[in-house]
């Protein structure tokens, strides 16, 4: 009989830790997108469902949002009424995403938007659409050429663009910016740069480029075909790993070069023990962490790069405010897969509990990180010991600013370049949904995080030495130069 028992409860054990190992890398919020198929992108949506959608847009990011009246600016309410006036006939969902997009830019907070429609994007790649091969700046209307890629096209930095496919550069300037929310101008105008590339298809404005510019006071002209999305990223942020790099400088600094925050963990861990065995085993005393390019994602890729950095477990956030609706508890109970639901995780993880009894339309706190700092758990083998410089500017953002609070405020890094883009006090936590009948995707947020230091809506990281973000790893490096001769031998 106990035999019995014994080999049942060891069925239960092998049970338990099989599933729990198969959901480890399963257990996040799922948006319950419907894609739309090649031969509906075309169709005319009428103009009473366009109207529907444009309704239950402003409901959701008006219920939704933890605190809707700090982000919409003044001008909002009436350019809801002016949309609903311009939907006089029948649409297709890229001209209607045409018509909505600029909303986005009376919102102070870039995670509330309406999403560029991915499934044109899709479409325009596989019908062999390519992107201009450039990276530009944005001033005040004006474009210009940061950075030329691929070979061919005689662009120089520094070049004038005028005009491309004949139209103006100060009407496409103000179109790809009127789609950006964000919280400052210097955010927008910096992710509009990023991703400016991709706005262009999405505005009609497809492959080849025919492309007007000005150089020295001379007008030029140049026609180009363009590049593949993957081979414009190749191009942009180099080698390595999902954006993400490691190089020794010298002989004493190295760079970590942290654009993205991957959620697969396990590829990106060995990526950093890779990187600081190698720090180890070449002396480096000062390791630089580039996040200028950093514009979050799974927060939990910060967690482990601050467990090779920081002395301590420092928290992070002094405070979390969540906002629950009827929405947001139908949302949480996605966490699981599809078979899986009737596991009660949302009983036994204490604050999606308090999401799923929460009265709809309440906002609750909660204080994740306690207050004083704690030693970390488990081994640190390859931790680094020495000097850390984090390279900040105005795209550094979301879960890349909750990865940096600690190591400033605790004084664990010296950070050069520019005030972060995301506030210390920010929205973020995006709820993500369809719009009923064109099924564009919008997002908004329903948390607003308290990040440790002195900071508020309007402020971000302010960096120790503040120079252009273009300029900030020269300076790291004059930095850490004076550093080492005044160290002595």
């Amino acid at each position: 009989m106990l035999r019995i028992i014994g080999t049942g409860l060891l069925a239960l054990i092998v049970v338990t830790v099989g599933t729990g190992l198969y959901l480890a890398d399963k257990i996040y919020l799922r948006d319950g997108h419907i894609t739309v198929p090649d031969d509906r992108l075309d169709r005319r949506i009428p103009v009473v469902e366009l109207r529907e959608d444009l309704a239950v847009l402003v409901e959701v990011f008006e219920e939704t949002h933890v605190d809707f009246a700090a982000i919409n600016g003044r001008s909002y309410a009436a350019a809801v009424e002016d949309l609903s006036a311009r939907i006089d006939g029948p649409m297709t969902r890229i001209e209607f995403y045409r018509l909505l997009g600029p909303l986005n830019s009376l919102l102070s907070d870039g995670h509330t938007s309406v999403l560029r429609p991915t499934e044109e994007i899709d479409r325009y790649e596989r019908d062999g659409g390519l992107y201009l091969p450039l990276q530009v700046d944005l001033d005040a209307g004006r474009i210009r050429i940061a950075r030329p890629f691929g070979p061919g096209p005689d662009f120089m930095p520094g070049d004038e663009i005028l005009s491309v496919n004949e139209v103006p550069a100060a009407e496409l300037s103000r179109a790809v910016l009127s789609y950006q929310s964000g919280e400052t101008s210097a955010l927008r105008n910096a992710y509009a740069e990023r991703s400016f590339y991709r706005a262009l298809p999405v505005l009609g404005i497809g492959s080849p480029f025919d492309i007007e510019f000005e150089r020295n006071g001379e007008r030029m002209f140049q026609r180009v075909g363009g590049m593949t999305r993957g081979a414009y990223r190749a191009q942009r942020e180099g080698s390595g790993s999902g954006g993400n790099a490691f190089e020794i400088l010298n002989q004493t600094t190295a760079l970590l070069t942290f654009s993205e925050m991957p959620s697969q963990l396990g590829a990106f861990r060995a990526f950093l023990d890779t990187s600081f065995d190698e720090l180890a085993a070449n002396d480096i005393t000062t390791l630089i962490v580039d996040i200028r390019a950093n514009g979050g994602g799974d927060s939990r890729a910060g967690d482990l790069l601050l467990r090779y950095i920081s002395d301590r477990d420092y928290p992070a956030l002094e405070r979390v405010d969540v906002k629950v609706t009827e929405r947001i508890q139908a949302y949480y109970r996605t966490l699981l897969p599809r078979g899986f639901r009737w596991l009660p995780l949302n009983r036994f993880v204490p604050i999606l509990r308090r999401i799923e009894t929460s009265e709809p339309g309440s906002v609750f706190a909660v204080y994740p990180d306690g207050e004083a700092p704690e030693d970390w758990a488990g081994s640190r083998e390859n931790a680094f010991g020495g000097q850390v410089i984090v390279l900040t500017g105005p795209a550094t953002y979301s879960s890349a600013a909750l990865f940096a609070a600690p190591l400033s405020h605790f004084d664990q890094a010296i950070f050069i370049g520019e005030e972060t883009g995301e506030p210390m006090v920010f929205f973020g936590e995006n709820y993500v949904f369809d719009l009923p009948n064109s099924r564009l995707q919008a997002v908004v947020s329903h948390k607003r995080f308290d990040l440790v230091g002195d900071g508020d809506h309007q402020s971000g990281l302010q960096p120790d030495i503040e120079v252009e973000a273009d300029r900030a790893l020269e300076e790291a490096l004059a930095f850490s130069s004076d550093r080492s001769r005044r160290a002595g031998p």
